[in-house]
Order: C-alpha cells, then structure tokens, then sequence
C-alpha cells in the first residue's frame, strides 16, 4: 500500500491505529497534511485522516511529497505538506491487474490486536493518445479490543470496519 511506501522516507513519520495509516510531516499531524491522488484532493477522511491502506501501490506510478512554503498552494489544510499520489497510466491496448493482502492479526500499540483483509485491482486501455482506467480497492478491518486500563480515552471494543473504493480516470 501506499503507507508502506512512504515508510522510512525522511521528514515522515507514520502513525498507525485501528483507523488507518497516516503520516506526520514536519511535526505537524496528518489534518495538516493534503492527500491528492492525480492532484485532486483524496475523499474519505475519518477524524481528518485519510489512511493511505487504501491505497495499492500496483496502480501507482510515483508519489511525490511536497514539503515547507510550497503547499500553501493547496489551501490550510495542507500547511505540513502534500502527498500526490500519480496513478499508472496504461501502456498498451489492454492491462488489468489485481491484487489481495491479508495482513494476519498484529499487535498496535495502546489498542491490542488487529487484523486486516485488502483486495482490489483495476482494468485499463490505451488507444494512441487516450487511455483509461477504471479501478476497485476494499479494505477492511476486524473488530478490536482495546488494552484495559489504555490511556487513550477511547472506546475499549471497536466494530469491524470496511471500505470500498472505486475510480475511473480517462
């Protein structure tokens, strides 16, 4: 996915919860960081994150990252920085790809055990200098069970949750 992606990348730090992944960008949280995909704002924030599972990286060509003075172009929600992730565009008359990724129950840090299922995949054509795309991503996690006595103020069970995640770009 495109949180693993921008793992280890400097100037990032990755937070991990039962509601995604998301990235700090110098030292401001993940409100303050602006997800564009092909440069149009990313939907489906919870809590002012927009966790980046979503997103597989077969359909990504490249991400870039845009640090400092610069992402005031994109509005005050983008005041730590800006991550754009480029789609692939097709190559040839026809491509599909699909994916799936089980991530077996792991524990998360002050929340317990988690598990997680992804899958999706996407279909494109290329016709001289038009191509398109549509594509499909799920994700889902189970249910958890907080650590008694955490000090995070939340809820201690949490229902499973799900996404899905269609695009189309031509």
């Amino acid at each position: 996915a495109a949180a693993g992606a921008l793992e280890g990348e400097p100037g990032i730090q990755t937070e991990r919860s039962f509601r995604g992944a998301s990235f700090q960008l110098r030292g401001l949280d993940a409100k303050y960081v602006r997800i564009l995909v092909d440069g149009m704002p990313a939907v489906g924030q919870v809590n002012d994150v927009i966790d980046l599972r979503r997103f597989g990286v077969e359909g990504i060509e490249r991400i870039e990252v845009v640090r400092g003075a610069a992402s005031a172009l994109y509005g005050s929600d983008a005041l730590a920085g800006v991550i754009n992730l480029i789609s692939k565009r097709p190559r040839r008359a026809l491509e599909a790809t699909v994916f799936a990724q089980y991530s077996p129950t792991r524990e998360v840090p002050l929340i317990g055990n988690v598990e997680s299922t992804a899958a999706g995949g996407s279909i494109g054509t290329r016709q001289g200098d038009l191509s398109g795309t549509l594509s499909f991503n799920w994700f889902g996690n189970d249910s958890y069970t907080l650590y008694a006595g955490n000090p995070t103020g939340l809820p201690t069970n949490g229902d499973s949750r799900s996404s899905f995640q269609g695009t189309g770009r031509f």
